[in-house]
């Protein structure tokens, strides 16, 4: 089994967070002669929901390795606890970080 793994800015999407049909070509090329093609990123897997869907790839590791999926299973999680979440938020609060979005 082959497998490989792509980051998503400035890999599968050029510097203008565009998909170029040459990537998308590459990608198919891939799947096609039977190497698992999968992603590999920080983000949470719903920001990237629609590439995967274009690419046709159900394989990733996001959250930076904290949540894992083989052809569409789950196989690794490790979320943070409930007192962890609450402990960054009184430090961000504390620090006076604020959302970007």
């Amino acid at each position: 089994m082959k497998i490989v793994f792509f980051d998503i800015d400035g890999t599968l999407l050029d510097h203008e967070k565009k998909l170029p049909a040459s990537t998308k070509e590459a990608i198919k090329q891939l799947q096609e002669s039977g190497v698992f093609v999968a992603i590999a990123t920080g983000r949470a897997p719903f920001m990237f929901e629609s590439l995967r869907e274009e690419l046709g790839i159900d394989t990733f590791v996001s959250f930076n390795g904290q949540y894992v999926v083989f052809e569409g299973k789950v196989v690794y999680k490790n979320p943070l606890s409930i007192p962890e979440i609450k402990r960054l938020h009184e430090h961000a609060e504390k620090m006076k970080y604020r959302s970007f979005s």
